[in-house]
């Protein structure tokens, strides 16, 4: 992972992708993966990018990754730096 940012925010980010059920790819370890089922049972993979501290996700329902992030990251975060990060 690029880590301009500060040392400390890539494990820790890596930690909670890893904690939610992402897996960095092999071929390049910005790039988080993991298989998914869509509501009609189509599997596919949701994908988080990662650039510095920019963050893009893939995913068909964003609102159970952002409700999980703040139900992880809560117990971890003091002083409200949760709601900056979501």
């Amino acid at each position: 992972m690029v880590c301009v940012v500060g040392a400390s925010f890539c494990p820790f980010l890596a930690d909670h992708l890893d904690n939610i059920g992402f897996r960095s790819s092999v071929a390049d370890p910005d790039v988080w993966l993991r298989p998914a089922l869509k509501p009609d049972g189509e599997k596919y993979y949701e994908y988080a990018l990662i650039y510095v501290d920019d963050i893009m996700v893939i995913i068909h329902d964003l609102n159970l990754v952002i409700n999980k992030s703040k139900r992880n990251l809560h117990s971890k975060v003091r002083n409200g730096l949760i709601h900056k990060l979501i």
